[in-house]
C-alpha cells in the first residue's frame, strides 16, 4: 500500500473526540445568522376566494370530461347471419314452389336476415 492509504485507513480507525459537545453546540448555534420575524399576511379577499373554488371545480369537471371522452366505445354487436336448417324450412317450402337453386335460396335468405325482412317478403322475392 502507498502512504496515502495508510493515512486514510488510520483516520477512518480513529474515532473523534470532544471535550465538551454542549460548546461545540453552542458556537455552531450563535454562528447562524438570525432569521427574521415573520411578517403577518393579510388576509385574503372573500371574492378571491370563491373565484378560486369556481376554477378548481372547473379544472376538475374539464378534466373528468376530458377522461370520459377519451374512453373507446363499446363496439356494436354484430347481428347473427348464420343459417340453421330449421330457420331455412320456409324458404326451401318456396324454393320447391319457384324450382329456385339452393345457392340462390341461401343468398336470398342471408340478403333477408342482413335487412330483417320477413319470411312473407323473401317467399315473394323468391316466386317472381
Amino acid at each position: 500500500m502507498n502512504k496515502l492509504d495508510e493515512i486514510i485507513n488510520h483516520l477512518a480507525s480513529q474515532e473523534p473526540k470532544l471535550e465538551d459537545a454542549d460548546l461545540l453546540c453552542d458556537q455552531i448555534l450563535d454562528s447562524l445568522p438570525s432569521r427574521p420575524a415573520r411578517i403577518a399576511r393579510k388576509p385574503m379577499p372573500y371574492w378571491n376566494v370563491v373565484l378560486r373554488c369556481i376554477t378548481s371545480a372547473a379544472a376538475i369537471f374539464l378534466l373528468v370530461f376530458y377522461v370520459q371522452t377519451q374512453r373507446p366505445a363499446p363496439l356494436a354487436e354484430e347481428p347473427d347471419y348464420s343459417v340453421s336448417l330449421a330457420s331455412m324450412q320456409p324458404a326451401w317450402r318456396a324454393s320447391l314452389s319457384a324450382n329456385a337453386p339452393a345457392q340462390q335460396i341461401l343468398q336470398e335468405y342471408v340478403q333477408a336476415k342482413k335487412y330483417n325482412q320477413t319470411i312473407v317478403e323473401l317467399k315473394k322475392r323468391l316466386t317472381r
